[in-house]
């Protein structure tokens, strides 16, 4: 059995694509436990970025990301319309709640789908609560819960306790069987060959005792760059 930890952002495109590859990469398998852990990028009081209107963002994922999104047949907008990229920490509150009633996954998709396809602002909670509808889940009762601020402290708690799995220096975040996956194209092969390698590994026995490995410390400048992920100030290719 595989355990699968996935630490990711709902406005980091990187983290929908590798969502979706390993979704596709898993079908069919019944050796794997996926574990999703919300990492906001930018938090209240960092200032909001405008990634729509970032033509030296456009064109980097134009030239990588969206074709490999593409060849997963998703309908995305890369970056979205929407000015500016919201903060979501109400959306991970969302999350919380979702989870606890069994819906995380299907919660995940309508979040990432209302954002990166329908290019709906996720920082609102009529939005989300759409969002939590097509997840099956009861909207009204949903936007109490948020407009409550009941899970507030606990999406805080899940940001520490995920830092304590793993330093991260960038999104997505995926570790299988606790070590860090490489990942250098976001396509359904690259994610198959990650499982087949984690599958090489168990079966020769290698010993997976890297998850708390020391990693490069996150760039705090949103002009630097990270290669085929995102960073505090923003997603870059």
């Amino acid at each position: 059995m595989h355990k699968i930890v996935v630490i990711s952002d709902y406005v980091c495109p990187y983290c929908y694509v590798a969502e979706e590859a390993l979704k596709q990469a898993a079908e069919g398998r019944e050796d794997m436990v996926t574990e999703f852990h919300p990492y906001e990028l930018t938090r209240k009081p960092a200032p909001q970025v405008d990634t729509y209107h970032d033509n030296v963002r456009r064109e980097k994922w134009a030239g990588g990301l969206v074709p490999d999104a593409e060849s997963l047949g998703m309908d995305v907008h890369f970056p979205p319309c929407v000015v500016p990229r919201p903060y979501t920490h109400l959306a991970a509150e969302g999350f919380l709640y979702a989870r606890e009633r069994g819906k995380g996954d299907a919660y995940n998709e309508a979040v990432f789908a209302a954002y990166f396809t329908e290019e709906q602002d996720i920082g609102k909670i009529e939005v989300l609560k759409k969002a939590a509808g097509k997840a099956g889940l009861d909207g009204e009762e949903f936007a109490a819960a948020l407009d409550s601020g009941i899970y507030a402290k606990a999406v805080e708690q899940e940001r520490h306790e995920t830092e304590g799995i793993t330093k991260i220096s960038g999104l997505p975040t995926i570790l299988i069987d606790g070590r860090k996956a490489e990942i250098e194209r976001y396509t359904l092969d690259a994610f198959k060959a990650l499982l087949e390698e984690a599958d090489r590994r168990q079966t020769e026995g290698v010993a997976d005792d890297v998850c708390c490995e020391s990693s490069e410390p996150a760039q705090e400048e949103e002009e630097e760059m990270h290669e085929g992920g995102c960073g505090d100030g923003g997603c870059f290719f």
